[in-house]
């Protein structure tokens, strides 16, 4: 309770003290500068004041410190710094437990130096983006068993495409024995016929010879003188 009163003071007499430095700036900084300003994501930026733009051809004053207007908060929350160390070792016991607990996390609440920060959040990205060995194996095997994979594909299909040309041939094969065994017998059949004709043509020259020959013996016959009977 009596501390109260002082924190009220205290506090009235830093915003007495912003708004007389504000004051002070306004009044005294009338040349150009250039301002260093950090956003919410600690990146940095330069904002310039007070400076003359020229480039529409009529002179004009940029960001003019005596027309700015600011808003002075003070922050009369905790202590940040406590309470990112009671964060900090509360990771740390559930890292210690087995929870896991990304060591970004970690370092973000940590006490170090923002620059120290991001020079190991490098550190930690980089070793991040590093092939993992064992995820490299598995890869590796993950590789060789589809190149097998692709292999066997291939020596079924060129199996199926050797079947496939044996089977042709078959058929081909196949056909071709059966045009020639039907030629074969086309042409037996054709022999068989010539043959029959020319038994039939030799057997009528035979019988035509032998119907000659028996002509010529009954004319033979009849010209022979006949015997006249004795006296």
């Amino acid at each position: 309770g009596k501390i109260g009163p002082f924190l009220i003071a205290f506090r009235d007499w830093k915003m007495r003290v912003y708004r007389a430095c504000w004051t002070n700036i306004q009044r005294y900084w009338t040349s150009e500068r250039w301002i260093r300003v950090t956003d919410a994501d600690g990146l940095a930026d330069f904002l310039p004041v007070n400076r003359i733009d020229v480039s529409s051809g009529v002179p004009q004053l940029v960001n003019p410190l005596g027309s700015l207007d600011v808003d002075i908060i003070i922050d009369e929350g905790p202590d940040t710094i406590t309470l990112m160390q009671d964060v900090f070792d509360t990771l740390v016991a559930l890292a210690d437990r087995g929870v896991p607990v990304p060591p970004e996390v970690v370092l973000e609440m940590s006490n170090l130096p923002g620059s120290m920060k991001q020079k190991i959040l490098g550190i930690l990205q980089e070793a991040s983006q590093k092939p993992n060995p064992e995820m490299l194996m598995q890869q590796a095997r993950m590789e060789m068993e589809k190149a097998k994979a692709d292999m066997d594909m291939q020596a079924r299909a060129a199996t199926i495409q050797l079947e496939r040309e044996k089977s042709a041939i078959e058929i081909e094969r196949s056909r071709l024995k059966a045009a020639a065994d039907i030629e074969l017998a086309r042409e037996k059949a054709a022999a068989d016929m010539q043959i029959e004709r020319e038994k039939a043509a030799n057997q009528m020259e035979i019988e035509r010879m032998k119907a000659e020959a028996s002509m010529a013996l009954q004319a033979a016959r009849a010209l022979r003188p006949v015997a006249q009977p004795a006296s």
